[in-house]
C-alpha cells in the first residue's frame, strides 16, 4: 500500500542503497495522476483507498521526493515534470491559511510512544502535538522546497511568493505557538519543539533555548525517553546529532531502536511497543519510525552531497561507534567513508570519485593532531550555527585519503578507551593506528 507519510522520511535513506530513482519517478506519477482537479493530492497513490483527506503531513511527498532525487542523483526532470502538481496543491491548501496558521492535520504525529504497553496511541495530552503546528510547520516546509525547485528551474517569481509565504508562517506560528520565556512551543511535546528547530522556522536568537528544552523532555525522567512518532521521528536522530546530542536517543531502553534490538528485532516495528502492543496494527518491518538510513550514511559516516548529484561532496562524520565501515557508489564512481578508533585516536579513510571536488570537516579540537596522508595539511574554520562546538574543513582531490587525529571529546556518544578486535588485515586496530 502506498502510504505517502512513510516515504518522506525514509526515500532519502534508500537511496544510498539502491538505486531508486526511476521507482520514485514513477511513483511520482502515480501521484502526479491521482491528483483531485482541487489540487487535492492523496494519502494513499495509488489511491487504492481513496482517502483524499486534504491533510498536508502525508501528501508532502509531493514536494519532498522531487527534492530528495535533484539532490542525491542530481536529477531535476522529476520535480520539473511534476511543478504544475506541486503548485496546484500548495494553492490548494494555502486556501485554507488562517491568520497564516493551517489547522489541516489527520493523523497528528503518528504512533508515539504509549503510556501503557497494550495501546497503540497515546492517550496522554501531553504527547501529543497541536495539529495546528503539525500542519503549518510542514506546509512552510514545502514551500521552501517548493520555492528551492522553482529557482533551479528558472522561475525566481514565483520561489519568491512562496518564500515570502513561508516567511507569514513561520511568524505566525512563533507567535501562536513559542514561549520565549521558556524556549517551549505550545505544550513542549517532544514534537513540538523538533520540527521548528528541523525545518528552520524557530527565531535564530532563540534555538539555543529551544533545543536545550528539548534535549530536556528527552531526559527529564533521569533515563532518556522518545517521545516522538512518526513525523517526529524522522526528524529526531539529524537533529540531535546536529545539535551533539546523539547520546540521548542512543539507548536499549523503551522507548527506542535499540529496545527493538534487545528484544531481538531485525527489523525496525511500526510501534515503539510494538513487542506488546494490540496485534491490530502491529507489523514488525515497517520502516517509519525515524530517519536511521540517512542519519547513519549522512551524519555518522558523514557522506553528504554538498551540491546535487555529489557532484561536490562534504564528509562531515561524527565519532559514535568503534568503526564503521560505508560505501556508496555514485554515477561518479565509489565514494566511501571507513573509520577505526583505539585508545583515543581515529584513522578515517575516505574515497573521493573522480570529476568531483570534496572536503572534510571536524571538530576544530582535533585540529592540532590531524594528518592527512601522513602530512599536516592546511584548514580554515567554518560556520556551524547549530553545533556547540567549533569545526574546520580541509580540500580533498579525488582518490583515497587516510585522516589521522585524536578523537574529539565533543562527541559524546564516543566509543569507550578500549582496544578492537582484530581485523581482517590480521592486525589489530592499536597497530595500524600507531603506524599511522
Amino acid at each position: 500500500m502506498g502510504w505517502l507519510g512513510d516515504r518522506s522520511g525514509g526515500a532519502p535513506g534508500e537511496m544510498f542503497l539502491f538505486d531508486i530513482s526511476k521507482l520514485y519517478a514513477k511513483w511520482m506519477d502515480d501521484i502526479r495522476l491521482a491528483q483531485g482537479a482541487n489540487g487535492c493530492v492523496p494519502d494513499i497513490a495509488p489511491p487504492y483507498w481513496r482517502m483524499f483527506t486534504d491533510n498536508v503531513t502525508w501528501p508532502s511527498c509531493v514536494t519532498f521526493i522531487p527534492h530528495w532525487l535533484h539532490r542525491h542523483y542530481g536529477d531535476v526532470r522529476v520535480g520539473e515534470r511534476n511543478f504544475g502538481a506541486i503548485a496546484r496543491w500548495i494553492g490548494h491548501m494555502e486556501s485554507y491559511l488562517d491568520g497564516g496558521l493551517l489547522s489541516r492535520d489527520v493523523y497528528g504525529d503518528w504512533c508515539v510512544p504509549p503510556e501503557s504497553h497494550p495501546l497503540i496511541h497515546s492517550e496522554r495530552e501531553d504527547r501529543k502535538t497541536s495539529p495546528v503546528l503539525l500542519a503549518s510547520a510542514y506546509l512552510a516546509k514545502n514551500l521552501e522546497l517548493a520555492a528551492g525547485l522553482a529557482q533551479t528551474l528558472g522561475r525566481p517569481e514565483r520561489a519568491d511568493v512562496w518564500l515570502a509565504r513561508r516567511r507569514e508562517i513561520a511568524a505566525a506560528l512563533n507567535a501562536r505557538f513559542f514561549d520565549p520565556s521558556t524556549g517551549c512551543y505550545d505544550n513542549g511535546s517532544q514534537t513540538a519543539c523538533l520540527l521548528p528547530l528541523a525545518f528552520g522556522l524557530a527565531p535564530e536568537e532563540h534555538r539555543r533555548k529551544i533545543f536545550d528544552q528539548l534535549a530536556h523532555r528527552i531526559g527529564e525522567s533521569g533515563r532518556p525517553s522518545i517521545g516522538t512518532g512518526l513525523v517526529g521521528g524522522q526528524r529526531l536522530m539529524r537533529t540531535l546529532t546536529a545539535w551533539g546530542r546523539s547520546d540521548l536517543a542512543l539507548r536499549e531502553d523503551y522507548p527506542g531502536w535499540g529496545y527493538m534490538i534487545r528484544r531481538g528485532a531485525t527489523t525496525i516495528w511500526e510501534l515503539w511497543n510494538g513487542d506488546s502492543a494490540d496485534p491490530l496494527m502491529n507489523s514488525g518491518n515497517h520502516v517509519m519510525l525515524g530517519d536511521l538510513l540517512t542519519w547513519l550514511f549522512e551524519d555518522v559516516a558523514g557522506i553528504q552531497p554538498a551540491s546535487p548529484g555529489f557532484e561536490s561532496i562534504r564528509f562531515r562524520p561524527h565519532i559514535l561507534f568503534d568503526e564503521i565501515d560505508c560505501s556508496h557508489h555514485l554515477i561518479r564512481g565509489p565514494i566511501a567513508s571507513r573509520w577505526m578508533t583505539a585508545n583515543k585516536k581515529v584513522l578515517w579513510e575516505v574515497s573521493v570519485p573522480p570529476n568531483t571536488t570534496a572536503c572534510a570537516e571536524l571538530p576544530a579540537s582535533s585540529a592540532r593532531s590531524l594528518r592527512v596522508n601522513g602530512r599536516t595539511q592546511e584548514f580554515h574554520p567554518i560556520s556551524s550555527p547549530c553545533s556547540p562546538f567549533p569545526w574546520i574543513t580541509t580540500p580533498l582531490a579525488p582518490g583515497a585519503h587516510s585522516l589521522a587525529f585524536d578523537l574529539p571529546a565533543e562527541f559524546r556518544c564516543s566509543p569507550p578507551d578500549r582496544g578492537l578486535p582484530t581485523r581482517k588485515t590480521g592486525k589489530k586496530t592499536e597497530d595500524i593506528l600507531q603506524a599511522v
